[in-house]
């Protein structure tokens, strides 16, 4: 199964740039990339976390997990935004 995915980055700036993935240069959420879950598996780049969340969802009901990642991505956005409003002033 292919996944259309924003790219996994080796660092993300506060702006929303990020550098490297297996190479590639991307830059902004428009660029997304047609990853399988084999390959971020296999990709040395991506977090031995995010490779065991992707095993262990196999488990859970896929719209359970897809919720429960969503609110994580706006859990961890608000980070960012407090973040950058802490090194701005």
């Amino acid at each position: 199964m292919k996944l259309r995915l924003w790219p996994i980055c080796c660092s993300i700036t506060l702006d929303g740039n990020c550098t490297k993935l297996k190479g590639l240069k991307m830059t902004r959420r428009q660029d997304i990339q047609t990853v399988s879950e084999r390959e971020l598996i296999e990709d040395f780049s991506v977090s031995f976390w995010l490779k065991r969340q992707i095993i262990e969802s196999k488990s859970r009901d896929p719209l359970d997990a897809l919720r429960d990642a969503t609110l994580l991505v706006q859990v961890l956005e608000q980070r960012c935004i407090e973040l950058k409003t802490i090194t701005v002033q």
